[in-house]
């Protein structure tokens, strides 16, 4: 099936159907959610991590997008490894709630993360070039620290999503 943005199939993901932007703003997050998140970055780093945040909003647009990926029949389908299971839109055609971030009080709960330096053997904090290529449980140390503080790590969920924490619903 083509796609329904542009035309082709598979869709190339250029012209209309690029990546819309991400939002990354600390401002769309909820007072408390951004204090967990600063006190999650110091966990981070006194442990030998540097995460970049790099999404804490997310448009419908965006979302139609990401879901578009590895999926045949759907606006902005094109190939590559399924990135989410939540539609931009519910059966019924209407703008589906749990396509954005999380949402507390009608201001974003949730951010996504990468993991750009760690600490080496040697105690130097050196870039890391491969965004899988995290050295021993990189990961699971950035949601460890944030579930002790009592947010939610994608990394506990059945489809994996380790770049993800949000606020408890």
């Amino acid at each position: 099936m083509p796609c329904t943005v542009c035309s082709e199939f598979p869709c190339s993901g250029s012209g209309p159907c690029s990546e819309p932007p991400r939002q990354d703003g600390l401002d769309l997050l909820n007072q408390d959610t951004r204090e967990r998140l600063e006190l999650w970055r110091v966990g981070c780093r006194h442990l030998g991590l540097v995460v970049d945040v790099i999404e804490t909003g997310r448009t419908e647009a965006r979302q139609a997008w990401l879901y578009g990926r590895g999926r045949l029949d759907v606006p902005y389908a094109r190939r590559g490894l399924i990135v989410t299971h939540v539609s931009p839109r519910t059966a019924d055609g209407e703008p589906n709630p749990k396509a954005r971030h999380l949402l507390i009080d009608g201001q974003c709960a949730a951010w996504d993360f990468l993991i750009t330096h760690q600490r080496n053997d040697a105690g130097t904090i050196v870039a890391l070039p491969d965004l899988w290529k995290r050295g021993p449980n990189a990961w699971g140390v950035a949601g460890s620290i944030a579930v002790g503080l009592g947010l939610v790590w994608g990394g506990e969920w059945s489809f994996f999503d380790l770049g993800h924490i949000q606020g408890d619903r």
